[in-house]
């Protein structure tokens, strides 16, 4: 300790005398740190953390699908759920949940619109979590037929009451049922999927069949078991209920995973994992940076490291100093990092405030993190100078203080090692560039979506009319009249709409078939297609005229529109109207008649290319419950929103109109994935191009200072301006050139891999690599400009007079 202690004050003597190459190197340091620590924090919140309570990585949540569709998850059935409670062994307690959306009124406020879930309960107690004002769930008020009751959250108590304590045992409307408050839960509790109320699980008609799973589940394992004893058993139960029940669980398998695995895998997933790489690579590059420098003032303390030599320190004694100096360096760079890391955390905390992520992600250093922290600072330290201390404590250091520091065979293999880190960095920028060009052009196609209509005047909002009131189709019909008739007639408003989706905003999946093609015996996965119900205001409030055939009206039964995709790939080559079709599934619709085709209207905007095949159905064919709202209109579509809920209110005094906004509004929230990560890979790719064009100017600049010498003969020989010019930038012309060999399959494998997030981006684009590899040339040169510069300056009689 005494040893170490004595090695940390010199080390910090050292750095104190060198303020300039000190600063170089901790800011070169900081970036690099810094950046990683905020792309570790993100990752460790959506991937690593879990749920914010005790024993969380016991609590596991259940899926029960087709293990050759990983993707698709059918849910439990109430049986089932019984069934595990009773069986599976490994689990300590299992709990379901379906997560609903609720209108709540109480006659003292606007009516509002919760997310919220029907729980199990025994549903708080497996997490460990109590109402901190009122009660929990009971057994008995999951009994048919008991008062109905209800748990809020902390942030719906204090907004919408206050914060009252009074507020358990106060009557509110759910859904127009009049329901009693018995709980509040703690802040920030909005488990399972941000929700604000919570009302006991009861089978609704149809969901006591085994064949109908509405139910999510979730289970603690004991504390004596692991999840893959729990995936074990739950395989051979899986196995079991396939036998007993082969109509309802053939092909099935449940099996067990943490809330991160489930809710951030896949896509999500991949995508902090390439940033944990992207910005690995920009740490790499700083080091290099760094190794270069140190390999320069390596060869400028021979001199010191052979007097310590000869005055009794041995090689490891040296080599240990060294490495101190280095540790301390990067140490010092990883505190001037945690301001980068603080900026970079809160700002993609504030960008992602709004986009829906789970509750328990929350963008905060917890003790992963420094511990992250610390373990940069030292790795960083050893690696960027472990081969400078190796190179100079390996010298020959008696001839070294012979020589008085100049050239040796040491020296050389520097310069070689300095070339190499060189040529690292080239192929790691062009692997960020890459990524961050396919990203920002993901963004850009994203930006210049227009959908075929004019986005700056629609308004968009929507609706749901709880079943409880409006149970038949001819009331939810009647109010769908209603309420489009007084929205038309508002000032301002050009026309009105109601569509299940708007555009952008998604689409139903159905079941299929075409009249004379019935689907395959053998099919395993029925053929779906996207619809949209809209009533007859649709098209013509978005302006969209149809490319063959007419346009259905308000009258209109058994008939439906077609998009120019479905027509396409079903009837290409023949005329679509009047073919039919009809959704399938459990109970088959009737034959609906093809009357029109309507140009594209894009209603789904993700990564990858997909058709976009889009059936339309008239809402009086098919009177939904919950829909969105299209205004076009002639003034600021934002000035709207009150008299739209005034209508809303004026009709039922109980129903809120929920996520207003306008439709560029809309659209600003689909990018934000594509505008807030393209920055980020931006970030990355600047930071490596700059980084890896300074360390490029760093070795070619000590090159012409080492070569000095040689320059200045070859110039008193007569040699002209441009053989000194490609003297110089040969080298560095070089370096750039292998880096670009070595990153090229790097940064198209990157592309590739990232293929699945990007929007209308071909990976590996030749145009796109052949740009970004002029940049990085570009870039290049301009570091061996200054350079080369300085070496058309030398004076032949100063260069030999100082060799």
């Amino acid at each position: 300790m005494t040893l170490l202690l004595q090695d940390i004050r010199y080390a910090l003597r050292m750095l104190r005398k060198s303020p300039g190459f000190t600063a170089v190197v901790v800011l070169t340091l900081a970036l690099g740190i810094g950046l990683n620590t905020t792309v570790f924090t993100l990752a460790n919140a959506v991937l690593f953390r879990g749920l914010p309570f005790d024993g969380a990585d016991r609590i596991m949540a259940m899926r029960n699908g087709d293990p050759k569709q990983p993707r698709r998850n059918e849910g439990f059935s109430f049986a089932e759920l019984a069934e595990l409670r009773a069986q599976a062994k490994s689990l300590a307690g299992v709990a379901g949940y379906s997560v609903f959306t609720a209108n709540v009124a109480d006659g003292a406020k606007l009516p509002e619109r919760l997310v919220g879930a029907r729980m199990s309960a025994n549903g708080f107690q497996l997490i460990g979590q109590r109402p901190i004002v009122g009660r929990d769930f009971s057994a008995e008020d999951e009994r048919q037929g008991a008062p109905p009751v209800a748990i809020i959250s902390h942030s719906a108590w204090t907004s919408r009451y206050g914060a009252d304590p009074a507020v358990v045992g106060r009557v509110v409307r759910v859904n127009e049922v009049a329901t009693t408050i018995v709980g509040v839960m703690a802040e920030d509790m909005k488990f399972p999927h941000n929700g604000d109320l919570w009302i006991p699980l009861q089978p609704r008609k149809g969901e006591e069949k085994r064949s109908s799973r509405p139910l999510e589940t979730f289970a603690r394992i004991t504390d004596q078991t692991t999840p893959e004893h729990a995936n074990a058993e739950l395989a051979m139960l899986s196995e079991a209920y396939a036998k007993s029940y082969p109509d309802t669980n053939k092909n099935l398998r449940m099996r067990a995973e943490t809330f991160a695995e489930r809710d951030n895998g896949g896509e999500i997933r991949l995508l902090f994992l390439v940033l944990l790489g992207a910005v690995g690579f920009v740490l790499l590059i700083a080091c290099a940076n760094v190794a270069n420098l140190m390999l320069a003032r390596a060869l400028s303390r021979v001199r010191e490291m052979s007097i310590r030599s000869a005055l009794g320190a041995g090689r490891g004694r040296i080599l240990r100093q060294l490495l101190t100096e280095c540790v301390m360096l990067s140490t010092l760079g990883g505190i001037a990092g945690l301001g980068i890391a603080w900026y970079g955390i809160r700002a993609f905390d504030a960008a992602t405030a709004n986009v829906g992520r789970p509750f328990w992600i929350q963008f905060a250093m917890d003790p992963a993190v420094f511990a992250y922290l610390a373990a940069l600072c030292i790795g960083a330290g050893l690696l960027f100078g472990l081969v400078p201390s190796l190179q100079l404590a390996r010298m020959d250091l008696n001839e070294a203080l012979k020589e008085s520091g100049r050239a040796n065979s040491g020296s050389r293999r520097m310069h070689w090692f300095s070339g190499s880190l060189v040529v690292l960095q080239c192929a790691m920028a062009l692997v960020l560039l890459m990524g961050a060009a396919v990203m920002m052009r993901s963004f850009l196609n994203m930006q210049q979506l227009r959908n075929g209509f004019d986005t700056e005047h629609i308004e968009i909002a929507r609706i749901m009319l709880p079943e409880t009131k409006y149970a038949t189709p001819e009331a939810r019909r009647q109010f769908e009249r209603q309420l489009t008739g007084r929205l038309a007639a508002m000032p301002g408003v050009v026309s009105a709409a109601i569509a299940s989706n708007a555009p952008l905003g998604g689409a139903m999946r159905r079941p299929y078939e075409i009249e004379g093609r019935p689907p395959a015996a053998d099919a395993v996965v029925p053929d779906l297609t996207r619809v949209v119900v809209a009533n007859a205001e649709y098209f013509p409030t978005l302006r969209a005229k149809p490319l063959a055939g007419r346009l259905y009206h308000e009258q209109d039964r058994d008939v439906v529109v077609i998009n120019k995709s479905f027509a396409e790939r079903h009837w290409k080559g023949e005329n679509p109207l009047g073919k039919r079709l009809r959704f399938t599934g459990d109970n088959k619709g009737p034959w609906l008649t093809v009357i029109g085709v309507s140009p594209e209207i894009l209603h789904t905007a993700g990564g990858r290319e997909e058709r976009n095949d889009i059936v339309y159905v008239p809402y009086a064919q098919d009177a939904i419950a919950a829909y969105g709202i299209i205004l076009n209109t002639s003034v600021p579509p934002a000035t709207l929103a009150e008299p739209m809920r005034r209508e809303v209110q004026a009709l039922d005094a109980n129903l809120p109109l929920y996520n207003v906004m306008t439709f560029d509004e809309h659209l600003a929230r689909i990018r934000w994935p594509y505008r807030v990560f393209g920055t980020l890979f931006a970030v990355f790719a600047a930071a490596a191009l700059l980084l890896a064009s300074i360390g490029l100017y760093g070795v070619m600049a000590y090159a012409v200072n080492q070569r000095r010498a040689e320059i200045g003969v070859r110039i008193a020989l007569g040699a002209a301006s441009a053989d000194v010019l490609k003297l110089v930038l040969r080298r560095g012309v070089v370096q750039v050139g292998l880096g670009l060999l070595i990153g090229m399959p790097a940064a198209f494998a990157l592309s590739q891999l990232i293929t699945s997030i990007l929007f209308r981006t071909s990976p590996g684009d030749p145009l796109t690599l052949a740009g970004i590899a002029v940049v990085l040339l570009l870039s290049g040169a301009l570091a061996c400009a200054l350079p080369a510069r300085r070496a058309l300056r030398v004076d032949p009689m100063v260069a030999l007079r100082y060799d």
